[in-house]
């Protein structure tokens, strides 16, 4: 197993030690050294975190995805460090084989130990920040060996077998046996000043929605307008009225923004642009909770709208 521990991989911690975390290097340049960590770890540290290398280096916290719902963090040392960036790579299906590289407080002692963890890949899977967040990629992990993910092992990096870092652990469950790591690819989202050819795609990814064609934005705008006139008299903006959907209020076009058509055009190509940018479900969720509503006044209207939303829906 590849020794990572104060070349790649180090402790993250905040100025009196209660909070640690991992963070590991994924780029140098003139500037300094970038590593990445989640972002619940720099939010109990304070906007700079120490990170334990030959000494304890401040950092700078430069960007996040607290905005766009990513737990992750990029962190910034601007003083010289002989580091060793780990190569990052959209990867991985399940049952491949991975290693988190973190840190953990020792139960006895208090002291605290770097351990590597062998795990395995489990199902792709979406995690949500919150309610008006969008859903982010990543994988279900199972420990194998006995070791357990502990607390400071957010912000581990998941590396397989060709020394790739292909996600971040985020969250741990069942005692530590299970958890949650995020793609490495949201680093995308969070990140805007990333060097373009950082991360690499190697392996096959979890489908992503397609654009929509003009023909199929057409048909949705119909079919949404249609259903506003139907015997119960619902607007368009009245179908968010329920706890269910209020995630979708932020996007929902208002009355003074034009005609009810406008609305409904508006509300499509947006619920699209976030569809294709991050994965999220909204528009398929959208058609069938109208068609829901409707069935029992227009039947074949509702079973319309029930088909475009699966048809929407990535297989």
């Amino acid at each position: 197993m590849q020794e990572l521990h104060n070349t790649a991989v180090f402790l993250v911690r905040g100025a009196d030690s209660t909070v640690i975390g991992t963070g590991f290097v994924i780029h140098r340049d003139h500037q300094g050294v970038y590593l990445l960590t989640c972002e619940h770890v720099v939010a109990r540290t304070g906007p700079n975190p120490l990170v334990e290398a030959s000494a304890s280096l401040q950092s700078a916290v430069i960007a996040t995805g607290r905005e766009v719902g990513i737990d992750l963090a990029i962190l910034h040392i601007a003083v010289p460090t002989p580091t060793t960036s780990l190569p990052l790579a959209e990867a991985g299906a399940t049952g491949t084989a991975v290693t988190l590289h973190g840190y953990k407080r020792h139960a006895d002692n208090h002291q605290i130990l770097y351990r590597p963890i062998e795990a395995r890949l489990g199902a792709p899977i979406r995690l949500q920040e919150r309610r008006d967040a969008p859903w982010v990629h990543g994988w279900d992990v199972t420990m194998v060996g006995g070791f357990k993910l502990a607390d400071g092992y957010s912000g581990a990096p998941a590396v397989d077998d060709r020394g790739q870092v292909i996600g971040v652990a985020a969250i741990r469950e069942d005692g530590g046996m299970k958890g949650q790591i995020i793609t490495i690819g949201s680093l995308r989202d969070c990140w805007p000043a990333l060097p373009p050819d950082l991360i690499v795609t190697t392996g096959p990814q979890p489908q992503r929605p397609k654009a929509l064609d003009n023909q199929q934005i057409i048909r949705g705008i119909y079919l949404l307008v249609q259903s506003t006139y139907c015997q119960t008299q619902q607007r368009l903006l009245g179908l968010f009225e329920d706890q269910e959907l209020k995630h979708l209020q932020p996007i929902v076009p208002s009355p003074e923004s034009g005609s009810q058509h406008e609305r409904a055009e508006a509300l499509i190509i947006e619920l699209n642009r976030r569809r294709l940018r991050d994965g999220c479900p909204a528009l398929p969720y959208l058609f069938q909770v109208v068609a829901a509503r409707i069935e029992a006044v227009d039947a074949v209207l509702s079973k319309d709208l029930a088909a475009f939303g699966k048809e929407l829906t990535p297989s």
